[in-house]
């Protein structure tokens, strides 16, 4: 869970603070519990509400917030620095944003789909050329929008048969599709080179045709 994302982290917060109560025999068991549980508490206060936050119910997630991070100091006194539990200054903007949560709920004002953004991009970047890689990526990128756009629309019409799919990098390597060339009367397309004289048989001739 070291490199876990901060969304299913939350998500499974519920999950991992009652298992945490259901073991919770020792002092340092107790204490763990107490943290996550704290933590859980901290988010419920913010789930499910509106953009601002009343006065008590930012009093309640900074008591809970601050519960949480004692049990946690407690918890790096008691591994000596060595478990997973250390108060870093992550720990101390976790107070803030709970004291200052009146101004803004933390739910809305989140930056997880700037980190996705962030991801997408990535994704779509490295399968372009190093050389074109900015200008192909920013191409891509849009063209994907523009299709998942598309996509909504239609299932805002009732066609079932559209998907509104995520962008990603396969998708926006395949819906990259190069438009038809123009013939302008021509019995060619504009662009594509000639070939001249017949083309050549492969493999031997046969003994008739020599």
């Amino acid at each position: 869970m070291k490199h876990a994302k901060a969304a299913a982290l939350r998500a499974m917060l519920p999950w991992v603070a009652g298992l945490a109560k259901a073991r919770s025999q020792s002092e340092h068991a107790r204490q763990r519990a107490t943290c996550l549980s704290q933590l859980l508490a901290m988010d419920n206060v913010y789930k499910g509400k509106g953009r601002f936050l009343s006065p008590a119910e930012e009093q309640e997630a900074a008591c809970a917030a601050s519960a949480a991070l004692q049990a946690m100091a407690c918890l790096e006194e008691m591994t000596a620095q060595k478990g997973p539990w250390h108060l870093t200054p992550k720990a101390h903007a976790l107070l803030h944003i709970a004291r200052d949560s009146a101004m803004a709920n933390p739910r809305i004002a989140h930056c997880y789909q700037d980190e996705d953004f962030v991801g997408r991009t990535k994704r779509v970047y490295s399968a372009c050329h190093g050389k074109t890689a900015p200008r192909r990526a920013l191409e891509r990128y849009g063209l994907g929008v523009a299709l998942q756009i598309m996509a909504r629309e239609q299932l805002l019409r009732g066609d079932r048969r559209a998907k509104a799919r995520p962008l990603d990098r396969r998708a926006a390597v395949q819906s990259e599709r190069a438009p038809a060339l123009p013939t302008h009367g021509l019995k060619r397309p504009v662009g594509k080179p000639p070939q001249f004289g017949p083309k050549r048989p492969r493999g031997r001739p046969r003994k008739g045709e020599q």
